[in-house]
């Protein structure tokens, strides 16, 4: 079941809607990508400091969404929530047997090989050692499908920096005209609390940090069950944040 309705918010772009039965978004401008039964509800005007709020639920651990503001600078927030109050985890490993160089991504990915490539994937603040699977461009930023990726990873690239946003299978936007993207380099906001993934939407996020660590952000169960498993040794980072004070 859809649910549409209007709603008044401050001013502050951090602010989040959250809804129980999945999760939400607010955005100025017109949509695309929506059914046809939906295009033909009547919106009624509303003030400027209003939003539509669309609800839609979710199935498991995977946000069933598909909406994305046709202008740029539309504003877009979506929160996912974990199927049945699920905790997400955050994990970071810095030390393991297994690992020759950081990031080696492929020892996860090979275990959740499926959850890679079912989806689209924002990559930012990017350097790694090989050339780029997709064009480049100036703002190193990329929307990159997940077959991509994957086959990337099965050649042992070293992911230096890199932040991977994992999104639905049909997000389709320019990254390069977003207002900020998500970040590892520089990023304090790893190391104290419990971080969340930096990107709207996104159901998790792997952070490769300066050739010495990989963090995982905002994974569910089997997710964060396949990255301890792949690498042995990974902590809780909200545990090791807590312990840093």
């Amino acid at each position: 079941m859809l649910i549409v309705a209007t709603a008044s918010f401050g001013k502050d772009r951090r602010d989040r809607i959250q809804a129980g039965c999945g999760f939400a978004t607010r955005a100025t401008g017109n949509w695309k990508s929506i059914p046809q039964a939906e295009r033909n509800l009547q919106q009624p005007a509303v003030p400027r400091h209003q939003k539509w709020i669309k609800i839609k639920e979710i199935e498991n651990e995977t946000p069933a969404w598909s909406l994305l503001p046709i202008k740029y600078d539309t504003e877009s927030y979506i929160t996912p929530l974990s199927a049945a109050g699920q905790t997400m985890a955050n994990l970071i490993i810095e030390t393991s047997p297994t690992i020759n160089w950081y990031s080696d991504l492929f020892p996860f990915f090979s275990m959740v090989e499926s959850t890679i490539r079912s989806r689209r994937w924002l990559w930012t603040d990017v350097e790694i050692n090989r050339k780029l699977p997709v064009p480049d461009n100036v703002y190193g930023r990329y929307l990159i499908d997940g077959d991509t990726l994957y086959d990337f990873a099965v050649g042992r690239p070293q992911f230096v920096w890199s932040v991977l946003s994992a999104l639905p299978a049909d997000a389709d936007f320019d990254p390069t005209m977003l207002d900020s993207v998500p970040s590892a380099d520089g990023n304090p906001d790893f190391w104290h609390g419990a971080p969340k993934p930096q990107f709207p939407g996104a159901e998790f996020e792997i952070v490769c940090w300066d050739s010495s660590a990989t963090l995982m952000i905002g994974a569910g169960a089997s997710v964060s069950e396949a990255f301890r498993a792949a690498y042995p040794g990974a902590l809780d980072l909200d545990v090791e944040n807590q312990s840093r004070g």
